[in-house]
């Protein structure tokens, strides 16, 4: 019974505190945002729902922040990615020709 699976679900997520939490280790220039909590259980449940889902990972935008799912594999942590949205909007070329101008100026500063 499908009802019965979501109510099962969200027990588990409730049970398990998934939710976003922010992290920021030591040595790292910025904070990871993650969705389960330190504890196995939290990590467990969200990976049985991201299969239950048919969702290989839990990715958001970094332009629009709306979660996608990866149509090859999940990002890697640290860089920037992009909804099929985004992309077709030109939003990657928007960031590039952002960074580059920025390069250009620290280069022109020195």
């Amino acid at each position: 019974d499908q009802d019965m699976l979501v109510r099962l679900l969200n027990s588990l997520l409730e049970l398990g505190k998934v939710r976003p939490w922010v992290i920021w280790p030591p040595g790292v220039v910025n904070p990871h945002l993650v969705y389960s909590s330190p504890q196995l259980f939290s990590f467990l449940t969200l990976q049985l729902c991201l299969r239950v889902a048919r969702m290989n990972a839990f990715v958001i935008c970094t332009h629009c922040q709306k979660q996608y799912m990866p149509t090859k594999r999940a990002p890697k942590t640290g860089f920037r990615n992009f909804c099929p949205e985004c992309r077709n909007n030109g939003v990657p070329k928007q960031y590039a020709l952002k960074d580059f101008r920025q390069r250009q100026r620290s280069e022109n500063d020195v």
